[in-house]
C-alpha cells in the first residue's frame, strides 16, 4: 500500500511541474 501512495505522490508531483512549465510556456508567448 505504500508503495502506491508513493506512486500517486510522485505522478502528482510530475504532474504539478509539467503544468507549471506549460504555464510559464503560455506566459512566453
Amino acid at each position: 500500500m505504500k508503495k502506491f501512495y508513493v506512486a500517486i505522490t510522485t505522478a502528482l508531483i510530475t504532474f504539478g511541474t509539467a503544468i507549471s512549465v506549460l504555464a510559464e510556456t503560455s506566459h512566453w508567448r
